[in-house]
């Protein structure tokens, strides 16, 4: 039996690296536990709450060697192919239908056929023809959609639909055949969400007293009683199924803990921002935490982070560097390899312009991937400064992107020229712009060079959505990129202070600096005082005593005061 069939006997199924999980049927299985993989035509099933295999298949009413896929030379009989192709009519793949029922996908390989899909683009089932239609209806199966085709009607299946594919259908009139049963119900409900806002129309229906066309076909119907029959249906709308827009119990109970690619320093399934000034190192940072993704477990990022999710492919999309500067930085960085492999793929300015995020090449291209965008500014529409063309422009983007599957999304930033001037890292001083920007990073990284000859480069977390944040640390890229291909860590956390304590004065500017040093003196003499009345007093405890005077500081800061008055 193909992993496709078994796939569709589970519930709460969502793609996890190169396999799936989903909910073990052969426990009460609240969270996803089940991991489903494929190698070597079988299906691997591994329940993380120890569920044996055959436990597993006794609930899918399944034998053990129904794992064992059938390939062209098996037992089954071949009794259909569906042959999905590209916008030129090129094949990429087949679905493979056996007699008893089954399905299998297979692609050429340019010896006879593959019987996996590896990284072959996924389409909409008969895509040249969707495209040429203003009219396009969806069904459950290709067997339907054929139908479809006899009756001189352009139509594609609802089964296996990414939100990529919506974009094909863009500003056409649709119209969604459910097949009559709750499964069924729920395909068309679960497109019906993703085409919502996309197409020109969109009407949802299914057959009284049939289960699907090809059904209702049998029965007696025809093109001009389908046509009417769609026809006579209301428009669908968003508040058709208002309780969609909704996160259900069931999702909230399925929901996974919050996990990182890389431990307390970038989350999964969200956007973590690098902010600095232009020239201080964002973009060898960013090329240091592809290097640490690509490599996967169990590397330590500067020894210190420890990577828990291998990436299956890096996109570094960088509209502001050409080719030829970037080559030099990948070769420096031990990367270009990855370039060859197809595992880092890179657009660089001599390929053209920031290339339009909603693109579905580019949709398809970011599943799975660790996706970094260098500067984010290329994708802002608008005034750089304004909250909503901010909001609009690369908020929508990054969203999208994680929608499309992407690990994680990684914005690099730059600061505005004040935050030179700046004795202090936070939001809103090192993120030039609105606080929108701010607001739909999971977390952001603050970065300046301290040492332009030494590289040195101090870094503090800026935002830390849900995690507890390390303290600030200093990295040094010379003579180690050169040497090594890598910065390293020059002040670990823990023994480096924050930027007020860090960073030398300018002498030619006097000022700031000064004032920085009053300002910490006195700070530090209140403190004494403080803890020499009660020593009990804890870091929030002191930030609430600091701020009833007017002087705002954070717990790193009180952290740090405290070692210092411990010497």
């Amino acid at each position: 039996m193909s992993t496709q069939t078994i796939l569709e006997r589970l519930e709460g199924v969502r793609k996890s690296g190169d396999g799936w999980v989903a909910k073990c049927p052969a426990h009460e299985d609240r969270n996803p536990s089940l991991s489903i993989t494929e190698r070597n035509d079988k299906t691997l099933l591994r329940c993380h709450a120890n569920c044996t295999v055959e436990s597993i298949c006794g609930a899918l009413q399944l034998s053990t060697s129904d794992l064992f896929n059938r390939n062209s030379n098996g037992a089954g009989k071949i009794v259909a192919t569906y042959d999905y192709v590209d916008e030129e009519g090129k094949l990429l793949y087949q679905n493979v239908r056996y007699e008893p029922k089954d399905f299998r996908l297979r692609r050429p390989d340019g010896k006879g056929w593959a019987w996996n899909l590896g990284n072959v683009r996924r389409v909409p089932y008969n895509l040249p023809r969707i495209l040429a239609s203003d009219f396009v209806l969806v069904v459950e199966g290709e067997k339907d959609v054929d139908t479809a085709t006899k009756l001189g009607i352009a139509a594609t299946s609802s089964k296996q639909w990414m939100l990529e594919f919506s974009e094909f259908l863009r500003d056409k009139e649709v119209a969604i055949i459910a097949d009559a049963d709750e499964a069924g119900r729920k395909t068309a409900a679960e497109v019906s969400q993703k085409l919502t806002g996309r197409v020109r129309s969109l009407r949802l229906l299914e057959f009284p007293g049939s289960k699907d066309l090809s059904d209702w076909i049998a029965a007696g119907g025809n093109k001009d009683a389908l046509l009417g029959f769609i026809e006579l249906q209301p428009e669908w709308k968003k508040e058709s199924n208002w309780r969609e827009i909704f996160d259900s119990f069931e999702e909230f109970e399925n929901a996974q803990p919050l996990s990182f690619v890389i431990e307390n320093f970038l989350p999964k399934e969200g956007a973590t921002g690098f902010a600095g000034l232009s020239g201080h190192g964002k973009t060898w940072l960013l090329l240091e935490v592809a290097k640490a993704a690509l490599a996967g477990p169990p590397t330590k990022l500067w020894d210190a982070f420890p990577v828990l999710e291998r990436a299956e492919r890096v996109v570094y999309l960088i509209p502001e560097c050409g080719r030829s500067s970037f080559k030099h930085r990948l070769k420096l960085m031990g990367l270009y390899d990855y370039v060859e492999s197809g595992r880092l793929l890179v657009r660089t300015l001599s390929k053209g312009p920031a290339p339009d995020l909603q693109d579905p090449r580019i949709l398809h291209a970011v599943k799975g991937a660790l996706v970094l965008m260098d500067t984010a500014i290329r994708w802002v529409e608008g005034e750089e400064n304004s909250a909503s063309d901010n909001q609009h422009g690369l908020a929508t983007d990054v969203f999208r992107l994680l929608e499309a599957g992407a690990l994680a999304v990684v914005p690099a930033y730059h600061s505005a020229k004040s935050f030179k001037r700046d004795n202090t890292m936070t939001l809103e001083n090192a993120l030039r712009g609105s606080g929108d920007l701010g607001a739909m990073l999971a977390a952001c990284w603050a970065v300046k060079q301290l040492d332009a000859e030494q590289n040195i480069v101090h870094i503090e977390n800026v935002k830390a959505r849900d995690f507890q944040s390390c303290q600030p640390f200093q990295l040094r890229g010379r003579p180690f990129i050169d040497e090594l291909g890598d910065f390293v860590m020059h002040k670990k956390p823990g023994e480096c202070g924050p930027l007020m304590d860090e960073q030398q004065p300018e002498r030619e500017k006097g000022g700031a600096p000064a004032e920085a040093r009053e300002a910490r003196a006195a700070n530090l003499a209140l403190l004494r005082v403080w803890l020499k009345e009660n020593s009990r007093l804890t870091s929030t405890e002191l930030v609430s005593k600091f701020r009833a005077e007017g002087i705002e500081v954070k717990d790193s800061t009180i952290r740090h005061y405290k070692r210092h008055l411990e010497k």
